[in-house]
């Protein structure tokens, strides 16, 4: 069942967003994958049934760390991410294991949830995605998701 539930998260996302619905399939490993872009930030949407089959899970790609400032972004950073710590919901920047860029990730259960208020989660972590370009530091420690 949750798969259908992904499938119609990012058919819902879709059809707010006026883009066409994606055909998922899961992968080898059983990983369903929806990506975008939005103002130039990828967004990637994901679902793994065998150990979250009742969520997915939001990636934004927030960009590489300043070279010069790499060490005051990336610890400003981790501090949003220890007041956010023990929410069900909880967001958590981290850097992507392959490109290095800071990557936001997020839970989205599926119970009571739409594809409306996901593209409206989206659209908030993708603005937070393009203050963090502007000047690699947020004005907020608030999440989306």
């Amino acid at each position: 069942m949750s798969v259908a539930n992904f499938q119609a998260l990012c058919d819902g996302f879709c059809e707010a967003a006026n883009a066409p619905a994606p055909q998922l399939a899961p992968d080898s490993q059983g990983v369903m994958v929806f990506s975008t872009e939005i103002a130039d930030v990828a967004v990637n949407i994901m679902h793994t049934q065998a150990t979250h089959p009742d969520s997915a899970f939001v990636l934004i790609d927030f960009g590489p760390p300043p070279p010069e400032h790499e060490a005051q972004a990336l610890r400003a950073l981790l501090l949003i991410n220890f007041t956010m710590l023990g929410e069900e919901t909880a967001s958590t920047f981290s850097i992507h294991p392959v490109y290095g860029n800071v990557t936001l990730q997020a839970r989205y259960p599926f119970q009571g949830r739409s594809g409306v208020e996901l593209l409206r989660s989206v659209r908030t972590l993708v603005a937070m995605a393009l203050q963090w370009r502007d000047t690699y530091f947020l004005q907020t420690a608030s999440h989306a998701a």
